[in-house]
This record gives structure tokens, sequence and C-alpha cells, in this order.
């Protein structure tokens, strides 16, 4: 009986997960809408009356597909990598997110509306370019490069509060290793094709 009671208690609490809406972030965008599983995804600001209607809207439909398709919001108040990698150009924006595709609604926001492009809908709508695909293997590499800045802030805050190096030492080895990897890449090159060439030429002097 106790097993029983546990096992319900257990699957209640992991379908009330699955009709949760998600908040995503930055830093957890790609753990989580990795893989199959379909997102419907709301990126949002604060101060728009739109978003803020919504919000209910929003709510229900996480209750409404419960665990089908994953409902999520961004803050893009925020989340500015999250930003750019959808190439949000207002506010609320909605997108539905399966593997490397990403397709953006562009219908009325109502729950009926809304459930119906979750489910089956969005098979009629045309993916965005892979290359504006924030799960795409070019949407990923860009977010890494969004992030770099701020890498670079705690690299250099590392170096300087804790190990105690000045500016200058910073400064030099950050511009050392792009120009020492230039170099490096630079010989490779001359290694693998100037061999080659030399060759052809050798040979064809010989003829």
């Amino acid at each position: 009986m106790h097993i029983l009671v546990r096992a319900t208690f257990f699957l209640l609490i992991f379908r009330h997960t699955l009709a949760d809406v998600v908040v995503l972030t930055d830093a957890n965008f790609d753990d989580l809408v990795a893989g199959e599983r379909r997102w419907i995804i709301d990126i949002y600001a604060p101060w728009c009356k739109h978003c803020v209607a919504l919000e209910p809207v929003w709510i229900a439909l996480a209750e409404r597909l419960d665990g089908r398709v994953m409902v999520g919001k961004v803050d893009g108040t925020k989340e500015k990598g999250l930003m750019k990698r959808f190439s949000v150009e207002a506010f609320p924006s909605v997108f539905l997110v399966e593997g490397a595709e990403t397709r953006a609604y562009t219908g009325l926001r109502t729950l009926q509306e809304l459930e119906s492009f979750a489910l089956t809908e969005y098979l009629d709508v045309k993916p965005v370019p892979f290359y504006k695909s924030p799960t795409s293997l070019f949407g990923r590499a860009f977010a890494i490069f969004v992030r770099l800045p701020a890498k670079f802030k705690i690299l250099v805050k590392y170096l300087h509060e804790e190990k105690k190096y000045s500016a200058l030492v910073i400064v030099a080895g950050i511009l050392g290793v792009p120009l020492t990897l230039g170099v490096l890449f630079v010989y490779l090159l001359d290694v693998f094709f100037g061999a080659a060439e030399r060759r052809r030429a050798h040979h064809r002097h010989r003829d």
C-alpha cells in the first residue's frame, strides 16, 4: 500500500513538473532543449503589455500540453545571448524548436491556436535557415562566441586579483596566444601543402 502511495505521489510530481513553464536561460538552454523533445518557447519582456497578456495563456498552454510538448519562456531583457541566437526583433516572440529545426510562430496568441501549432500545425511552417536556428551546430558555435566577452572578463579578473599578474603581463599573454596559434597554423600549412608543392616542382624540374 505504501509503495502504491509513493508511486502515485512521484507520478503526480513528475506530471506537475512537465506541466510547468520552464524558465530558460543562457546557462541551461543547450542542456534542456538539446535532443529530439519538442519545445514551444516564448521570448518576452516584463514591460511589454502583450507579453503580460500572454502569461496566463502560456501557463494554461503548459497544463494543456502536459509534457507532450515542453513549454518554456525566456526573459529577453536578461538573456541577451538567447535573444541574439533567436534573432528576436519584437516582444513577444514565439518559436517551436525540435532538434536542430526552429520555426517562428506568427498566428493568434490564443490557447487553442498555440496548442494546435505546438502539436501538429508547426509542420506547415517552414523552418528558419539552419544558420539562424539556435540549436543547430552553427547556433551552438555562435553561443560560444557570444559568451566569450564574459569569459574573458572573468579570466582577466582571476589573473589580476587572484594570481596578482600585472595588466601588462595579462595583455601580453592574451595577445600572445592567438599570435602563437597563427604562427603554428601557417607552419602546418607550409608543412602539408608547401612540401607537396615542392615535390611537384622537383618532378617538373627533372622532367
